[in-house]
């Protein structure tokens, strides 16, 4: 199935969407959502996003994870480099 640029950022824009509401959901129910977690965690929540979305053929997962890679992306951005 291909997308047009219209339609990916628009599943781009829901996914994020999606996982924003997810995390308020988690924060009022007193969990750490996956946005606060540690890099690990949150690896393993795409990597499951991933495995879903390819074995149920489910594009909105795929976004899902994408959105969520890159929000560590963008969380991580300001810190430096190990150069060790």
């Amino acid at each position: 199935m291909a997308l047009t640029d219209d339609e990916f950022n628009r599943l781009i824009a829901d996914a994020e969407k999606t996982n924003a509401e997810r995390d308020a959901d988690e924060r009022r129910l007193g969990f750490t959502p996956e946005c606060e977690q540690s890099l690990e965690i949150r690896l393993s929540t795409i990597e499951a996003a991933l495995a879903a979305g390819i074995r149920i053929a489910d594009v909105s997962c795929l976004a899902e994870a994408l959105a969520m890679l890159r929000s560590v992306r963008r969380d991580r951005a300001w810190e430096p480099v190990s150069r060790g």
